[in-house]
C-alpha cells in the first residue's frame, strides 16, 4: 500500500489547529526607525568593503561615537536579530 492512499485515510481532529498554529509567525518583524544602518547597506552608501566598514563600526562603538542595536528584520533565510549602527550626537 502507498503513502498515499495511508494519508488519505488517517484523520486527525487537532491537525488543522496545529497547522494554523505553525504558520502563524510567533516573531514578530521589528520596524526600523530612521538614521539606523546595517553593515551592508553603509558598504552600499560608500562603496567600501564590508570588512573595512564592519571593523570601523566595532572601533566606533567602542569610543562611544556610535550606537548599535540588533532588530528583527526578514533576511533571505527567515526573521534574524541584524545588527544595526546609527551616529551618535554629540550630547547622548
Amino acid at each position: 500500500m502507498s503513502y498515499k492512499k495511508l494519508a488519505k485515510n488517517v484523520t486527525d481532529p487537532s491537525l488543522a489547529a496545529w497547522c494554523a498554529a505553525l504558520a502563524e509567525s510567533s516573531v514578530a518583524v521589528e520596524q526600523v526607525p530612521p538614521g539606523w544602518f546595517t553593515v551592508t547597506q553603509l558598504c552600499e552608501k560608500t562603496g567600501r568593503a564590508n570588512a573595512t566598514i564592519s571593523k570601523r563600526m566595532t572601533d566606533m562603538v567602542r569610543q562611544g561615537k556610535a550606537k548599535m542595536r540588533r532588530f528583527r528584520v526578514m533576511t533571505g533565510r527567515g526573521v534574524y536579530p541584524v545588527p544595526h549602527y546609527r551616529l551618535l550626537k554629540a550630547n547622548e
